[in-house]
C-alpha cells in the first residue's frame, strides 16, 4: 500500500516534467522543420534561377571582384577575351579565370586611366571605346604612342616590376568600357602558363619592331618615306 502511493504520489510531481519535455520535443521539432523548409525553398529559387538562364556570379579575389553579372553579358566577355592577342588560345576555364580577376570599369571621354609616374595595379582590356597612351612634357605638350581599340590591352608593362613607374599616361579618346585585371594574377599567370607568355612576348616584340619603325620616321626619312610607311601601316600591315 505504501508502495503503491509513493508510486502515485512521485509519478503525480513528475507529470509536469514531462508535459515540458513533451512541449520542447514539439518545438524542436517545428523549429527543425521550419529550418528544413526555408532551405529546400531557397534551394528551389536558386535551380530555377539557373534554369531560365540567369544566375548571378560573384568573384571575389585580390581586391579586384566582378560582381552582379548575368550569364549573357559573362559569355559576351569570354567571346571578346578569347578572340584578342593576349589571351588567344587559351581554354575557356582560363578565360573565366581572367575575368573573375578583373573589375569592370566605364571611363569618360578624357578621362585618364593612368598618369605618367603612377605605377598601376592592374592591365586594361578594352571592351568597349577607345584609349590612347602619351607621353607629354612640362609645358603639356603631348605624343601620342598607340591608339588602342576593342579586344586590345595596355599597360602590359606591368608584368615586369622591375620597370618601375609608367613611362606613358592613359588616356580614353571616347567614353569606354574597361575591364582593369589584376596584375598580379597575370603575373602569375605568365608565370604558369606558357601560351599566355609566348602571348605576351609577341605583343610586346610588335610594339618593339613598331617604336623602331617610328625613329626611323622622325630621324631618317624624308616626309614622301614617312608618307608611304603611314599608308602601309594604316592600310597594309
Amino acid at each position: 500500500m505504501d508502495n503503491a502511493l509513493s508510486y502515485a504520489v512521485g509519478h503525480q510531481h513528475m507529470m509536469p516534467w514531462c508535459s515540458d519535455l513533451r512541449r520542447l520535443k514539439h518545438h524542436s521539432r517545428s523549429v527543425f522543420s521550419c529550418h528544413i523548409s526555408n532551405f529546400f525553398r531557397r534551394l528551389c529559387a536558386i535551380l530555377n534561377s539557373i534554369w531560365r538562364g540567369r544566375p548571378r556570379l560573384f568573384f571575389v579575389s585580390a581586391g579586384f571582384f566582378m560582381k552582379n553579372i548575368s550569364s549573357s553579358l559573362f559569355q559576351q566577355y569570354l567571346e571578346i577575351i578569347g578572340k584578342s592577342e593576349l589571351f588567344s588560345g587559351l581554354p575557356v576555364d582560363l578565360c573565366s579565370e581572367v575575368i573573375a580577376h578583373s573589375q569592370h570599369r566605364s571611363f569618360a571621354r578624357d578621362q585618364f586611366l593612368l598618369h605618367h609616374g603612377d605605377v598601376p595595379r592592374y592591365t586594361a582590356f578594352i571592351l568597349k571605346g577607345n584609349l590612347i597612351t602619351l607621353r607629354s612634357n612640362a609645358e603639356g605638350d603631348e605624343t601620342v604612342i598607340r591608339l588602342l581599340g576593342s579586344g586590345e590591352t595596355c599597360m602590359e608593362a606591368i608584368l615586369f616590376p622591375q620597370n618601375g613607374p609608367s613611362p606613358i599616361s592613359v588616356r580614353a579618346v571616347k567614353p569606354s568600357e574597361v575591364l582593369c585585371i589584376d596584375a598580379a594574377y597575370l603575373t602569375r599567370l605568365s608565370e604558369s602558363n606558357a601560351q599566355f607568355s609566348r602571348n605576351l612576348v609577341n605583343i610586346l616584340a610588335f610594339y618593339y619592331r613598331r617604336a623602331m619603325q617610328q625613329i626611323d620616321a622622325i630621324t631618317i626619312q624624308d616626309a614622301q618615306m614617312r608618307l608611304g610607311q603611314y599608308l602601309l601601316d594604316r592600310y597594309l600591315l
